[in-house]
């Protein structure tokens, strides 16, 4: 019976057509390169960059001198087209109080790069971390 059955198979097997793989899809048209502008040219976006932050040390509260507070104080900070501060708020706080004050005093006079979009001069919002650390 076992016999009858792999005979069977063996029969079934080489009367059935052939099986075929699947073809290859076509490979896409190739396109042509991406021109690459050269490194003096302009770009056209432009993330606002940080050019001067004055030192936090000239800013430190004398309490938290006193009782060695350290930590980073994150502002949001919202640029006008020109790259000035309009508005700031703590993003998030150092854990005191003083510190996160005096950072906007740091603020106040930091100065940015403009950001562009298309070319053009536009609002922006910026994280700027301050960090504070006695003898830095």
């Amino acid at each position: 019976m076992l016999q009858t059955a792999l005979v069977l198979l063996l029969f079934a097997a080489q009367s059935s057509p052939a099986i075929r793989p699947a073809p290859f899809p076509a490979p896409p048209p190739a396109q042509p390169p991406t021109p690459i502008a050269p490194a003096d040219a302009p770009q056209q976006d432009e993330r606002p960059r940080l050019i001067s932050l004055p030192s936090p040390s000239e800013f430190y509260p004398p309490a938290a001198l006193a009782e060695e507070r350290q930590g980073v104080t994150q502002l949001r900070c919202v640029l006008t087209p020109e790259g000035l501060l309009i508005e700031c708020h703590v993003h998030q706080s150092s854990g005191s109080a003083d510190l996160d004050t005096a950072a906007f005093q740091i603020a106040a006079r930091a100065r940015y790069t403009p950001m562009r979009v298309a070319g053009q001069a536009v609002k922006a919002s910026v994280v700027l971390p301050v960090r504070w650390v006695i003898g830095g």
